[in-house]
């Protein structure tokens, strides 16, 4: 049987790991206080002033800009009332508990979201058409506008966050490297040969069960090294040569590899 090497993982092991990865982040922002309270706060706050300015406001000036306000405020009371029946399972989530939401619920959160997004396209288009709307009914005009752009940050926000952080990115990374010192060096050949190897054995290697570098659990009697700096520091010898020919660091504690 042909082995898997210890630096190329397994497809499903990669896909278990960015899985893995990817519900930590889900978790936090699924039961995030700060983020729910910041939605709800600035929902509430839409629904107030969309309710005042349409209450005093006639229905024959600016009617579509009316219509499409009144039902943008039906969908943002919707979006309240399902947070409310959410916020159970975001306790017992925070509580460490597995949470399983209910089917429908997560399905009612989709229509919502769904119709939100969709009915943003006629109040574009009512808005821009309208040429006479701030004379005739300013305050609807300008709350139209308001809802608008949250919208538009509500659509796009998501993706003006990942590009703002691949633009910084690279900023951050040089900076890391030159407030460490420039210590990021990789080993030399002569560092690279002095590597030991050993047979994995979960009773004789304490520590973690999976490699720091490619993330796979070891196998017994698979090939390992261990490091200077901690006998609990060890990775398979294939993905540390590989570590030290970019890096020549411990992965964990970041101690320099140095040459017996």
């Amino acid at each position: 049987m042909e082995e898997t090497s210890p630096l190329s993982p397994s497809h499903e092991s990669q896909q278990q790991v960015r899985r893995n990865l990817f519900r930590t982040y889900e978790h936090k922002i699924y039961t995030s206080y700060l983020l729910i309270t910041f939605s709800v706060i600035l929902t509430f706050t839409k629904i107030i002033s969309t309710a005042y300015i349409l209450a005093y406001q006639e229905t024959d000036s600016g009617a579509p800009l009316f219509l499409w306000n009144l039902v943008n405020i039906i969908l943002d009371i919707i979006y309240l009332i399902l947070k409310a029946f959410r916020m159970p399972y975001v306790k017992r989530a925070r509580n460490g508990e597995e949470v399983d939401e209910f089917i429908i619920l997560q399905v009612l959160f989709i229509i919502q979201t769904t119709c939100y997004v969709i009915w943003q396209i006629p109040g574009n288009v009512w808005y821009w058409r309208c040429d006479d709307c701030f004379d005739n009914a300013p305050a609807l005009t300008a709350l139209t506008l308001a809802n608008l752009i949250l919208g538009y940050l509500y659509l796009l926000g998501p993706a003006f966050l990942v590009v703002s952080i691949c633009a910084c990115l690279p900023v951050a990374i040089i900076f890391v490297m030159f407030i460490s010192g420039g210590s990021q060096m990789p080993a030399s050949d002569d560092m690279l040969n002095s590597l030991s190897c050993e047979e994995y054995d979960s009773q004789k290697h304490v520590g973690d069960a999976i490699c720091t570098i490619c993330a796979v659990e070891y196998c017994p009697r698979e090939k390992i090294t261990v490091m200077q700096c901690d006998s609990r520091h060890f990775f398979h010898t294939e993905c540390i040569k590989a570590w030290l020919k970019i890096n020549a660091n411990c992965p964990i504690c970041r101690a320099p590899y140095i040459v017996d």
